[in-house]
């Protein structure tokens, strides 16, 4: 199962002191004396990830929108996204996070108790985005990693499952954490999304994360429960044998939800930041496999090369459609890399056919 988080330390915005969401999770950490502050940004500053992850700061959220536009994840699927940011960073332990390099200057987990005001904002924001967009909790944190702790769930699906607009809340996760979900009316305005790998990959890379069973059968209970569920195979890992590993993986998916159940897929390379590689070497200093394959660009980042990326996305591509030829598939980030091949035919055939 899902790790659970265990804060070393604890900083609580003055401004949130009283609120019922600060005071439910400090209830849960009952032998941690929190510290009281002013100004929580002098806590927005570069720190040691491990050590970060292991804090947990209490906050306001004071942005008077809460919705930011999340362009290149709405070009690869092609519908608006936008990311609702309530949670900042991870307790989860995945050697190849972006957000070790995109949170390296404020890597401390906030979570913004004032969830009442959030959602004031949210509904009048939402009121300006197209329809058919989607929005999703997953950019810089688990959707569902804490959710034990915070129950956010309980305030987002109701909120979402009441809007007559037709606007999807997706929650993305590694976890299992799914009990709170269960009993929620969703009117089928939440999809729960859970990003996968091979178990070799994930017992190798994803520390702290439930199994790819765990996941899986937490899909099954949500789908159970009348959700619509989400895949992500991403980031796909070059490995030994990853022809045979996705295959499987694929095969277990549909062996557990059927493809009327599932809202969409994506698949995506690894890539992350170059300056990261340092930081991952660093902090995962025996997980060197992680980098095989791996090559310079004309961009700033680290990711396979071009023929590589479109074998591998060609052919799991070809595994999902021969099982699910309907299904929504959507290559992600692909177009931001800009590593595709300028005929694009594999690729192209391969989500159509």
């Amino acid at each position: 199962m899902t790790a659970p988080f265990t804060p070393t330390h604890i900083y609580i915005d003055q401004a949130v002191v009283n609120l019922p969401l600060t005071n439910k999770i400090l209830g849960y950490f009952p032998n941690i004396v929190p510290q009281i502050v002013d100004d929580p940004k002098k806590f927005k500053e570069p720190a040691e990830m491990t050590w970060a992850k292991k804090g947990l700061m209490l906050a306001r959220h004071k942005a008077d929108t809460v919705l930011k536009s999340f362009d290149a994840v709405g070009e690869s699927c092609g519908r608006p996204v936008y990311s609702l940011d309530i949670i900042s960073n991870c307790h989860l332990e995945c050697t190849y996070c972006i957000l070790q390099s995109y949170l390296a200057n404020n890597p401390m987990i906030t979570i913004f108790t004032n969830i009442e005001e959030i959602l004031e904002k949210l509904d009048h924001q939402i009121k300006d985005i197209p329809d058919n967009a989607i929005i999703g909790t997953g950019r810089i944190a688990d959707s569902l990693a804490l959710d034990p702790i915070t129950n956010l769930s309980s305030h987002l699906v109701p909120f979402f499952a009441g809007l007559q607009k037709n606007v999807l809340l997706e929650f993305k996760t590694k976890s299992d954490s799914v009990e709170n979900l269960l009993t929620l009316e969703h009117n089928q305005k939440t999809i729960v999304s859970f990003s996968l790998n091979p178990e070799e990959i994930q017992e190798r890379e994803e520390f702290k994360t439930a199994t790819i069973e765990e996941r899986l059968k937490a899909a099954g209970r949500c789908a159970k429960a009348g959700y619509k569920i989400g895949f992500h195979l991403d980031p796909m890992i070059f490995h030994e044998n990853w022809n045979k590993n996705y295959r499987r993986l694929v095969e277990n998916i549909f062996e557990t939800v059927s493809p009327e159940q599932i809202a969409w897929m994506s698949l995506g390379l690894l890539r992350f930041p170059a300056r990261q590689q340092t930081i991952m070497k660093k902090r995962f200093p025996k997980n060197a496999a992680i980098h095989e394959g791996l090559e310079h660009t004309h961009l700033p980042y680290r990711t396979y090369s071009k023929n590589l990326r479109e074998e591998m996305l060609t052919t799991v591509a070809s595994f999902i459609k021969s099982r699910a030829p309907k299904v929504e598939l959507y290559f992600c980030m692909e177009s931001e890399m800009n590593l595709r091949s300028t005929t694009a035919n594999p690729l192209s055939v391969a989500i159509n056919q």
